[in-house]
């Protein structure tokens, strides 16, 4: 028996056979089902496997199946998460599934692969042979198992020597062209005359100093950064230059000397600033969990509210402050997987008419029909500078569902991957097993999966949640 395998045993499973389909894969579905929303629009797609397909005759007795490297894997009550950090895949195994992957080794062929699973569970071997192909099958079309017939990829490049090393004490050309031009950059910003600013803000783990040489501009930034706390020093800035003629790049944006967009409005430039600092807020996060998600506060007890754009994260969590909840952040929240601790980021909440609309916050005007207001967390409620501790994770439900069945923890850790930031998973960041961090997040925090509803209803639901957690907390129950 393989160590994958024995160790999948010992979190519980279902006998190889039991249950026909995968998680959420309908009867004859493609595996492979529609990406779902992402954060900083990157797809990404969840695939399900179903056991009932038609015999794979391509895998034969003699061949050894071989696990793709890179893949992440996490085991929970028997069904396995895989993830690809590379193209923000997620797979879920069902029990059955989870079961043939833990055999393979890259060793056993997959004769002895069913020999051994029908020992070990007791299944006839008809169904055993046939899940087992079918399910490797998939593996291959999923990219989880290697195709044996896979070619080489051409380098067409590989034999060609290195460029040669620049002289000693000679900068690379490249670098020399880059220094000159962020020294041109600089000393233009440095005779730039800048209006308003308020000193460094904190946007989650980065400080940054967000200025501007327009009037409108400024003073649309100071208002919309006044929730954020100070910070004695700066290590970003963010700068809006305003080039004063008539033109989609009236207004150039830059982090430090680097130009990173342009906007033909005062309302387009401010929203640059503000996507330039989310991108700071979770790029800098680096030993966090960066979540696509909003967070509010009660009491000791934070709340973490995650869903794809489109499932109402953002008014939701606006209905918590009007709820009496305190504001945290919205849109990134960064979390120690090590202590539970949900950093502060009180920037503005974006809310679009029809959420507006439902808030009671109407006269306030989101604008063309795909821009949203940004609305100050102090017109809602409360804001609070201190960091909170995770209590409850609510996942919201996709719109069509009718109801919102309670998530396995696979399931809810699969809705968890697709609302997670890329640098989480980038190899520089200080958490050393990101896929390992969110598992234990869902099987130690509360989830609630919660279906869409009436604002202050799912507000309503959302605290009444919290009240039986704090209340069990209380008699001495945790769960």
């Amino acid at each position: 028996m393989s160590e994958r395998r024995r160790a999948w045993r010992g979190f519980g499973r279902r006998r190889a056979g039991e249950g026909a389909t995968g998680a959420s894969a309908p009867e004859g579905a493609d595996p492979a089902a529609e990406p779902p929303c992402a954060p900083c629009a990157k797809e990404a797609s969840l695939r399900a496997f179903s056991l009932n397909a038609p015999t794979a005759a391509s895998i034969t007795d003699e061949l050894v199946p071989i696990l793709r490297g890179g893949l992440a894997d996490a085991i929970l009550a028997g069904e396995v998460v895989l993830f690809d950090p590379v193209d923000a895949t997620s797979t879920l195994l069902n029990p059955s599934a989870a079961l043939i992957w833990a055999s393979i080794d890259g060793r056993t062929t997959v004769a002895t692969i069913i020999d051994e699973l029908v020992a070990d569970t007791g299944v006839d071997r008809a169904t055993i042979d046939a899940d087992v192909r079918s399910t490797i099958a998939r593996f291959q079309v999923a990219g989880i198992v290697e195709r044996p017939e896979r070619a080489p990829v051409d380098e067409p490049d590989a034999d060609l020597p290195p460029p040669p090393p620049a002289a000693v004490g000679e900068p690379d050309p490249a670098t020399a062209r880059r220094e000159r031009h962020d020294r041109r950059v600089q000393a233009v910003l440095d005779r730039t005359s800048w209006v308003g600013g308020a000193g460094p803000r904190r946007c989650g783990a980065v400080a940054v100093v967000v200025r501007a040489d327009d009037a409108a501009v400024a003073g649309a930034l100071d208002a919309a950064l006044v929730a954020l706390a100070p910070a004695p020093a700066a290590s970003a800035t963010v700068s809006v230059v305003d080039r004063r003629v008539a033109s989609p790049r009236r207004y150039r944006i830059l982090l430090g000397t680097e130009t990173r967009t342009w906007a033909g409005t005062a309302d387009d430039a401010v929203q640059a600033v503000f996507s330039e600092l989310n991108d700071l807020a979770s790029g800098h996060a680096r030993d966090h969990l960066v979540l696509h998600a909003g967070a509010v506060a009660r009491g000791d007890a934070t709340v973490v509210v995650a869903g794809p754009s489109g499932r109402g994260k953002s008014t939701l969590t606006a209905a918590l402050v009007q709820h009496g909840f305190d504001y945290l952040t919205d849109e990134v929240v960064a979390l120690d997987p090590s202590t539970g601790a949900v950093r502060t980021y009180p920037k503005p909440l974006d809310l679009d008419a029809r959420a507006l609309d439902l808030l009671g916050l109407d006269d306030l005007d989101a604008g063309a029909s795909n821009r949203k207001a940004k609305v100050d967390p102090a017109r809602l409620g409360r804001s609070r500078s201190e960091d909170g501790h995770l209590t409850l994770l609510v996942l919201l439900a996709d719109p069509g569902a009718t109801a919102a069945e309670p998530l396995t923890a696979a399931q809810a850790l699969v809705e968890l991957l697709t609302n997670t930031f890329a640098s989480t998973f980038d190899p520089s960041s200080a958490v050393g097993d990101p896929l390992g961090a969110l598992a234990a997040v869902v099987q130690t925090v509360p989830v609630l999966h919660l279906e869409r509803m009436a604002p202050a209803d799912a507000a309503a639901a959302v605290a009444s949640r919290l009240d039986e957690l704090t209340a069990g907390v209380r008699a001495g129950d945790p769960a």
